[in-house]
């Protein structure tokens, strides 16, 4: 019991570490693109109207949302990782994330109706994100798991 704990737990802090990542990525982007470049806060559309994003209460939303989600798809690529072994990390941390985008922005956003990114160079951001989301997972689950010997 205590190997499903610990993978679990090695899952949502790999996930948050990329879910941070991200973050950090999407604000340096928006240093150098001076379009529209996509937001963390369009997640939080899902839950508040849309005119209260960028209230403090739809920024602590997006937040919690984003977070939450960046958890859960940290403890499915730890089982991923599980299946498949620790190596490549980086080849599979780039899969991982260039799937995530697909399935994130290409399905569930057009399925939920999630605001579309304005311009081909925010959608190369969000792009870029990802893939920095699935290094940074992979990264982190691998130290994570290296540091407590899984």
């Amino acid at each position: 019991m205590r190997d499903k704990v610990d993978r679990t737990v090695i899952g949502a802090i790999g996930g948050i570490i990329g879910g941070l990542a991200f973050i950090a990525f999407l604000q340096l982007s928006g240093l150098f693109i001076k379009e529209s470049y996509p937001k963390i806060l369009h997640i939080a559309h899902l839950f508040i109207p849309a005119e209260q994003d960028h209230a403090f209460g739809g920024k602590v939303i997006a937040y919690i949302a984003h977070f939450t989600v960046a958890a859960l798809l940290g403890v499915l690529y730890v089982n991923i990782f599980r299946l498949t072994g620790k190596d490549w990390a980086t080849t599979k941390g780039l899969v991982f994330g260039a799937a995530t985008w697909i399935i994130v922005y290409g399905i569930a956003g057009t399925l939920l109706r999630l605001p579309q990114s304005a311009g081909i160079a925010a959608s190369f951001v969000l792009i870029g994100g990802h893939l920095v989301f699935g290094l940074f997972t992979s990264w982190g689950v691998l130290w994570l798991s290296e540091k407590v010997k899984l």
